[in-house]
């Protein structure tokens, strides 16, 4: 199973199937990109060398427990979550949000 975390920094959103491995990878995120992209080849091979039929699943943008909450680098629900809480404790009527606004996104819990 992966997630949009394996796909190139740089992939065009909607991001599709065939962006993957097809550009540099975002640096935090390498390694887990990297060894579910393993998983991913592994079944291609799979299927390929032996018939196995294997589907791998690409699920939404993840978040929940233990995620990153970093006001830098976090994933897009946990940095709201953190901003808003910081502007909630420093008293602050605004909480800036990154990006144009434009891409579409979907969260699974």
């Amino acid at each position: 199973m992966g997630s949009s975390c394996i796909y190139p920094l740089d992939a065009p959103t909607p991001i599709k199937e065939s962006s993957l491995l097809d550009g540099k990878l975002e640096e935090t995120n390498s390694p887990y990109a990297i060894a579910k992209i393993a998983g991913i080849e592994l079944g291609r091979s799979l299927h390929s060398q032996f018939g196995h039929e294997v589907i791998n699943l690409m699920p939404t943008n993840l978040y929940g427990p233990r995620d990153n909450f970093s006001d830098l680098n976090s994933h897009v629900i946990p940095g709201l979550i953190q901003r808003i809480h910081n502007a909630k404790i420093e008293k602050n009527k605004n909480v800036e949000i990154w990006g144009s606004g434009k891409p579409l996104r979907e969260f699974l819990m």
